[in-house]
């Protein structure tokens, strides 16, 4: 028996996924929501709310803020690694979004957890890179 839904944003249907993912996540209302739209609840949430918690990966040796489908990906800009008294390590990462830089922290070496917060610094000149990505213009 093949299970399908429907996404209760855009309407696409879903057919679970084999393997670690299903395609789908279920919002605080029980509704599924397929990755594309729940990537466009995250960016939502931090245009109104200025902050979230997010993961920090590693991919092809790059640096990426991420949710927690992976729907939504944004280049780290700058990142430094620190000492905590309780955690050991503390990962600090700068990137942009929204035309603000963001601010992220990340505790310990056994999380990806990352809490993200948008600075009042305004980001004004934009140059695209080749996968798409506003970047700040050096």
């Amino acid at each position: 028996m093949d299970l399908k839904f429907v996404c209760s944003q855009c309407g696409e249907e879903i057919v679970p996924e084999k393997g670690a993912g299903t395609g789908f996540a279920c919002d605080g209302k029980d509704r599924v929501v397929c990755y594309k739209c729940y990537a466009v609840q995250d960016e939502a949430f931090m245009k109104k709310h200025g902050r979230i918690s997010l993961y920090l990966t590693t991919s092809a040796g790059r640096q990426e803020i991420t949710n927690w489908p992976g729907s939504l990906r944004i280049p780290v800009r700058y990142s430094k690694e620190g000492g905590h008294n309780i955690a050991r390590v503390r990962r600090d990462v700068w990137f942009n979004f929204d035309g603000y830089l963001w601010h992220g922290i990340q505790y310990g070496t056994n999380s990806e957890l990352c809490y993200c917060r948008r600075t009042k610094q305004r980001l004004t000149t934009y140059a695209t890179d080749a996968r798409g990505f506003q970047m700040l213009a050096m």
